[in-house]
């Protein structure tokens, strides 16, 4: 049973309140990378949400959403710290945080978009791991900024471009650990343009090339390192 409530209440035209909560089941895998060392299943994993806070939209060119949320999860199998090919339970882990959602239309053709999260996750029951001990592969900070700006001449034509930044802080490599994948900054842009039927897109990830690491893995014993440069180029006609 995984009830989802949510109420809310709009105070002006302007301001709308909301809270929401739910409950979370998900079965464990019964084959693959998450096993336990004498092969016998893991119970079910359980969770619940709790979520408040309230969205502003100033005559439909600002809209802005800012929540702060708890989750409680228990039954979370993590490697196993003696041999990462194993999983173990942790007892319940808790994720706490702020989130900060915007888009602005300052003008015609000039879109902004925007996202913020700090997270702070831990554990904070289990038999082996201490209490308190920070979880791997979640950023305290993350973000995200998207822009897009276009000009256009009717239903003829539009033609524009568009650049965004995606910033991550650095993270644990593993549970019970204290050895950190460092955070990174990624630019992203490209080039679109629209005539009649036709349009055309170059976008390309990760402008400056940069090397770096999304997160740990293989318990702390590896890395995944992020896409290098990559361009896609599009070309479209609709009938």
């Amino acid at each position: 049973f995984t009830p989802r409530l949510g109420i809310s209440w709009e105070v002006s035209r302007a301001v709308l309140p909301f809270a929401s909560y739910s409950r979370s089941f998900l079965a464990s895998p019964a084959f693959g990378f998450v096993r336990s060392r004498d092969g016998s299943p893991f119970p079910p994993q359980e969770g619940a949400q709790w979520e408040g806070g309230v969205r502003f939209d100033v005559q439909g060119r600002l809209l802005l959403t800012l929540a702060a949320f708890r989750l409680d999860r228990s039954n979370v199998p993590t490697a196993d710290p003696s041999d990462p090919s194993f999983s173990v339970l942790t007892g319940v882990q808790r994720s706490r945080g702020l989130e900060l959602l915007g888009s602005w239309e300052p003008s015609p053709g000039v879109s902004i978009f925007g996202s913020y999260a700090y997270t702070d996750t831990r554990v904070v029951e289990d038999t082996n791991i201490p209490e308190g001990t920070r979880l791997d592969n979640v950023p305290y900070h993350s973000g995200r900024i998207w822009s897009r700006w276009s000009v256009r001449s009717g239903l003829d034509w539009e033609a524009g471009v568009n650049a965004g930044v995606t910033y991550s802080s650095s993270v644990l490599a593993a549970l019970n650990q204290d050895l950190e994948v460092p955070g990174f900054t990624v630019l992203d842009g490209g080039v679109f343009a629209q005539w009649n039927r036709w349009s055309a897109q170059v976008s390309v990830s990760n402008l400056t090339d940069q090397f770096y690491f999304l997160r740990g893995a293989f318990g702390g014993s590896g890395v995944i390192p992020g896409d290098s440069r990559r361009i896609i180029t599009s070309l479209s006609w609709t009938r």
